[in-house]
């Protein structure tokens, strides 16, 4: 039984990867230029350390920016995936982007509002993305590096409530080590 078990998460993860990669095929990094789909992998993996045994998450997480940044269908994701890693990949994806009139400022308040009403396994890896971006930012020109540092400490201090009811003290702590690292700011 617990083999099957195991088959069945390798399973959903690997068709997320590759469902991931067939998505993001020939975008780059906006800094660094390197495939995009390295950054989506990144997240996979420290989504399986923060969330061990949840291939729905781990698959989500892979999947995080499918719907915001490429034209793969919601329904392909639940077709491959199923309907608990498109719920994730959801209320991964930012609400602000129906909006680009919008200020920036009123398009991030309005993701942070999402993501804080948002389930706890959507928040850690809502958190995950965000640190695996800053350790990416430092080729940003300075004065967008400041502001993506300044939206993260916002952003770290909207999940730090939810997920300290959930004892990830230790997510919250590497949160505020990257801000600290990486923009010199803390919340």
């Amino acid at each position: 039984m617990h083999d099957k078990f195991q088959s069945q998460q390798a399973k959903r993860i690997g068709s997320a990867v590759a469902l991931a990669t067939l998505a993001h095929e020939g975008q780059t990094r906006k800094y660094g230029g390197m495939n995009y789909i390295t950054h989506p992998l990144r997240v996979c993996i420290q989504t399986q350390i923060w969330l061990p045994s949840n291939s729905e998450a781990a698959a989500a997480a892979v999947l995080h920016d499918v719907l915001e940044d490429t034209t793969t269908p919601a329904s392909q994701i639940e077709m491959v995936c199923g309907k608990e890693t498109l719920a994730l990949v959801v209320e991964l994806t930012n609400p602000s982007n129906k909006f680009p009139q919008i200020s920036r400022a009123e398009r991030k308040q309005m993701d942070r509002e999402h993501i804080h009403s948002c389930s706890y396994e959507a928040q850690v890896i809502k958190a995950l993305d965000r640190i695996d971006n800053l350790n990416e930012i430092s080729a940003a020109p300075k004065d967008f590096r400041e502001l993506y540092c300044q939206e993260s400490m916002l952003l770290c201090k909207a999940l730090t409530p939810a997920l300290s009811q959930f004892g990830e003290t230790e997510l919250i702590k590497l949160f505020h080590f990257t801000l600290k690292e990486v923009g010199g700011v803390a919340p």
